[in-house]
């Protein structure tokens, strides 16, 4: 894989976390709140394309492989108590597997999310 197409697809999905996590986990189905609270929440259709783009490209990644979609909401969405990202290991130990195994699923991440997604990663 070129290194832009490689460079621009982790810029997608950092981009696709924070605007997942920007209410929480609630855009990815875990609504953080009650739905009394979410009525007050409006989010328009169509206001962030590219995020929905990616977030339906990460939603048939589930279908093939469950960890790497496991992998890619942990490491780009959740935040600590301080605020980061999670490092590798971090995601690694919540998934209760190795470091290598969680870094071969988010290649395969990107190698998914960039074809599905050529049009916006290519040059």
């Amino acid at each position: 894989m070129n290194r832009d197409v490689r460079i621009n697809t982790k810029s997608l999905l950092h981009r696709w976390g924070q605007w997942a996590s920007r209410d929480g986990m609630a855009r990815l189905g875990y609504p953080p709140m009650s739905a009394e609270q979410m009525d007050h929440i409006k989010i328009h259709e169509g206001d962030y394309p590219t995020e929905m783009r990616v977030e339906i490209a990460l939603c048939e990644l589930g279908k093939f492989d469950d960890l790497a979609l496991k992998a890619t909401k942990l490491y780009y969405t959740e935040d600590k108590e301080t605020g980061n990202m999670l490092s590798w290991d971090e995601v690694a130990d919540r998934l209760k597997c190795g470091k290598k195994k969680i870094k071969a699923a988010h290649d395969f991440t990107i190698g998914f999310v960039a074809s599905s997604l050529r049009d916006l990663v290519s040059n």
